[in-house]
């Protein structure tokens, strides 16, 4: 899988996406990988696992 691996200011990504307020003005490492949507999963998938993963909980283990 290719990508991309840099370090700059924080500054750069101004006006890309929010920057959180300890991260404004430092150095940050930027990664940008491929998305692939075949590994992606929504709200309702994440839900349906739960739901099918939900007969395995130890009730013991879930309370401590």
């Amino acid at each position: 899988m290719q990508f991309v691996r840099k370090v700059t200011n924080s500054n750069v990504l101004e006006g890309i996406i929010d920057i959180p307020e300890e991260l404004k003005n430092k150095k940050v490492e930027i990664i940008v990988l491929p998305y692939d949507d075949s590994v992606h999963m929504d709200i309702d998938d994440i839900r349906t696992v739960r739901g099918a993963s939900s007969k395995y909980i130890n009730e013991e283990e879930r309370q401590a």
